[in-house]
Parts: C-alpha cells; sequence; structure tokens
C-alpha cells in the first residue's frame, strides 16, 4: 500500500515544481497536474480496495518521526479511503473540465487547485484539531484564490463575502481551539473524546465555540446568502465541486468533532439542518 502521507507530498512538491517547470508551457503544467491528481486518486482508491477485501485495518501515519500532539497524525480507515477516494475522484474530473480554462488563467491556477483538493484531504484524514483548522484555512484562501480567479463584478462580490464569511469562521474555530488546550492540555482528537475537562463550564464554551464553527462552516440557513453568492460567482465547474468535494469534507469534520462534543449536539444540528432546507 502505498503511504497515505505520499498524497500530501505529491500535492506539495508538483506545487512547487510547477513554479520552477511552468514556463515549458500551460499544456505541461495542466496535464502534470492531472497526472498528479490521478496518483492522489490512486492511493486513496488503493486503501478503499484493500479494507473493501477485507485485507487492511485502520492505520495512523505520524509525521517527522513523532507521535501526537508533535507531529501531523493522519487516520487512514475505510472511511478517509471511502471519502477522499470521492473528493480525489471529483477533483480528478473536474480538473479535466476546468483544463482549458485554467490554461487560460495561467499555471498558478493548477497549483490553487492542486493545494485546494490537498486540503480536503487533510481535513478527512487529520486526527488533530490544530491540523484541522490549518488545512481549514489553506482550503479557504484556495477556494477564494479559484473564485476570484474569474471575470466580473459579481465574481469579486462573491469572493469577497466568501473572505469575511470565512474569516469569522476561522476566528471563532481558532478561539475555541485556544480555550480547549487550555482545558485539556491537548488538541489530539482521540484524546478528546470522553474528556472530563471538556464537562465544566470552562470546557463546554470552548466546545460551544468549536461546534459552531464548524456547523456555520456548513453554510446553514439563515447565514447562508454568501454561500448561494459563491455558487453562482464561481466558475460552474467549480461550484460544482464546491458543493460536491467541500461538503464532503467539511460534513466529515463536523461528524469527528461530534464525537467529541457528545450526542446532546445532534438534535440542535439535525433543527439546524432541517431549517435550513426549508428556508433555503
Amino acid at each position: 500500500m502505498v503511504d497515505p502521507i505520499y498524497i500530501v507530498a505529491a500535492a506539495l512538491g508538483v506545487g512547487f515544481l510547477i513554479g520552477i517547470l511552468g514556463k515549458l508551457g500551460k499544456t505541461f503544467t495542466g496535464v502534470l497536474s492531472l497526472l498528479t491528481i490521478a496518483f492522489m486518486t490512486y492511493v486513496s482508491s488503493g486503501w478503499l480496495w484493500a479494507f473493501y477485501s477485507g485485507n487492511q485495518v485502520a492505520e495512523v501515519i505520524s509525521t517527522a518521526g513523532f507521535t501526537a500532539p508533535f507531529s501531523i497524525n493522519l487516520l487512514m480507515g475505510y472511511n478517509e479511503a471511502f471519502l477522499t477516494t470521492i473528493v480525489n475522484f471529483v477533483g480528478l474530473l473536474g480538473g479535466i473540465y476546468l483544463f482549458f480554462n485554467f490554461g487560460r488563467k495561467g499555471r498558478n491556477a493548477y497549483v490553487v487547485y492542486i493545494v485546494f483538493l490537498m486540503g480536503l484531504n487533510v481535513l478527512i484524514m487529520s486526527r488533530d484539531l490544530f491540523n484541522l483548522f490549518v488545512f481549514l484555512e489553506i482550503t479557504s484562501i484556495a477556494t477564494a484564490g479559484l473564485i476570484l480567479i474569474e471575470d466580473g463584478n459579481r465574481t469579486v462580490g462573491a469572493g469577497f463575502k466568501y473572505m469575511l464569511a470565512t474569516s469569522a469562521i476561522s476566528s471563532i474555530f481558532l478561539l475555541g481551539i485556544i480555550f480547549v488546550y487550555f482545558f485539556t492540555g491537548t488538541l489530539y482528537l482521540d484524546d478528546l473524546i470522553g474528556n472530563s475537562a471538556l464537562l465544566g463550564k470552562g470546557g463546554s464554551i470552548a466546545l460551544f465555540l468549536v461546534m459552531i464553527a464548524a456547523i456555520l462552516e456548513m453554510k446553514p440557513f439563515p447565514a447562508n446568502g454568501w454561500g448561494l453568492d459563491v455558487y453562482e460567482g464561481s466558475h460552474q465547474g467549480f461550484s460544482a465541486l464546491i458543493s460536491t468535494a467541500t461538503a464532503t469534507a467539511s460534513y466529515y469534520m463536523l461528524y469527528k468533532l461530534l464525537l467529541i462534543a457528545g450526542p446532546q449536539w445532534n438534535y440542535p444540528i439535525a433543527l439546524i439542518g432541517a431549517f435550513t432546507f426549508v428556508g433555503a
């Protein structure tokens, strides 16, 4: 099996390589980007097939030779393999569809697109609360870049609203993370599940901030006006990716946080979802 860390390594490596070899032409840059995304799809689908065959168990991958909380920890289980395969495959189809559009915009569009997909992969696999924040920011910045790369007044307005909304959400999320670490001394998700330090008043406030930020990331009604502008203002190929790949990673991030917050959050989230379905 190919180590899942190569999904991140390939995306970062090719992103830097395009900056160096970009003068070889837009076609070369585009093909190299598609091959990279195809490799990312191959890695995740290989794990999915291994889990489906019953010959594989979930593995935790730690970077730099350290363990949590001193490294980036990624979990590749059945859920992660399934979701990363979906994200990468949809990303590959989106890359093919956007091939000529990115070619007109320049080689940097390919770099941002690869980083966008890399961020979604890490959001799905990460087992660390701070790394969730970091790669959520990376994904948000890449998303804003791919929105603003298009021409038109609507695009500028959509990108500006997106940056304002994600900045507010990120601030709430980061504040919650700071409080979580203050009360528990760890940001590793497995250590936070059932952590008694989160049951007190301070811990409850910390969890509330984290969960509110994660829920707002889902674009619930009535706070979804900026999301509608994003779908309408961006290129139709990329707006399709936002509503599929980004939503997949965001919902799984919320699922992981629910394991920490507990079942008492299930009912409020269900009500928010129902209200959004009716109101939107």
